[in-house]
């Protein structure tokens, strides 16, 4: 207990770098520490569980709420991602013991391979952390290749994140899940995540909305990571404001010297928005920030530094939080 604790303090004070360095050695360490671990440290994935991809990166920027679009949908076995059915998740979600379903959504500039590299890392993060019931782990890929320079790539995501929140809630939809389900998004993924549950519970975003939502609602678990979108969004104002209809609990990890994110605001002059993941969601019955909403719990995670990487976020101790409240512990 004391070396982990020694450990714990240590990483708090090493740069940035050193560590997702550390981190990458610990998930590699956690794999092989044990003769359980050992059994399914080859492809990734723990007896029990399954993990998934939804890719939507060929899909087009503006769908046609009329037409079905299909995101190809990938399964990690054995190491090797398989194209896969929507079916095959299905049976994996069916019946009372059936597999709790955790949705990953990635940030931005995260070409293919790396998001799914990524997805890999959060999601032995989160077992290893939470010894949770068996899950289901779908990592939403969507197109965030960097293609331009800051701003204009910037100012096109933001676009973009609406078309794959609606890709991303017809999905859930298609699925029928029966019982509650966690989300997990991190930067303009938090924008994916908050604006599929919106749609979900019959909200409408900048044009996009569901023909049929869903019949019943089983109070979802929402984690946001660094949340790059307006902390106004969930306010009755705001473009997220029936996110929490559907929401049994959301956790909030911000960063209040994150550097990128204190920056939010000058990509919308005419707004000058203020970031959920610098400054914290602001209630969403009033426009006061960072007050106890039953559904909403905030927490300050400066103590990993001037940083806006997602590695850095997963060595700071208030992501177990995060990661039990998707495993609905």
């Amino acid at each position: 207990m004391m070396h982990a604790t020694l450990t714990a303090r240590w990483i708090l004070t090493v740069p940035g770098q050193a560590q997702r360095l550390w981190l990458s050695c610990m998930v590699a360490s956690l794999l092989v520490s044990s003769p359980a671990a050992m059994s399914w440290a080859g492809d990734g994935c723990r007896p029990g569980d399954s993990i998934w991809e939804l890719n939507t990166r060929s899909l087009p920027d503006c769908p046609q709420l009329a037409s079905e679009y299909c995101p190809e949908i990938c399964q990690l076995e054995a190491g090797v991602w398989s194209q896969q059915s929507i079916e095959s998740i299905k049976q994996r979600l069916a019946g009372p013991a059936g597999q709790r379903l955790i949705v990953y959504v990635h940030g931005n500039r995260m070409p293919h391979q790396a998001a799914r590299e990524r997805a890999q890392i959060v999601y032995q993060s989160l077992v290893h952390s939470t010894h949770c019931e068996a899950i289901c782990f779908v990592a939403f890929s969507w197109p965030s290749e960097q293609t331009e320079r800051l701003a204009q790539d910037v100012n096109r995501k933001k676009l973009r994140l609406n078309a794959d929140a609606y890709y991303l809630a017809n999905f859930i939809r298609s699925l029928e899940v029966d019982k509650p389900m966690g989300y997990l998004g991190y930067s303009f993924g938090c924008a994916i995540v908050c604006g599929a549950q919106h749609l979900l519970v019959g909200g409408s975003l900048h044009g996009y909305h569901l023909d049929e939502p869903p019949a019943m609602l089983y109070s979802d678990r929402v984690s946001l990571i660094a949340p790059a979108f307006d902390q106004q969004d969930l306010t009755a104002v705001g473009q997220y404001s029936q996110v929490l209809v559907g929401v049994d609990k959301m956790v909030n990890l911000y960063n209040s010297i994150d550097p990128i994110l204190r920056r939010f605001r000058f990509f919308d002059r005419s707004t000058s928005p203020t970031a959920a993941g610098y400054a914290g969601i602001l209630e969403p019955r009033s426009i006061t920030p960072l007050t106890a909403d039953r559904k909403l719990v905030q927490y300050d995670c400066r103590s990993i530094g001037r940083t806006h990487a997602e590695l850095d976020y997963l060595t700071c101790p208030c992501v177990l939080w995060a990661f039990r409240n998707v495993a609905g512990l």
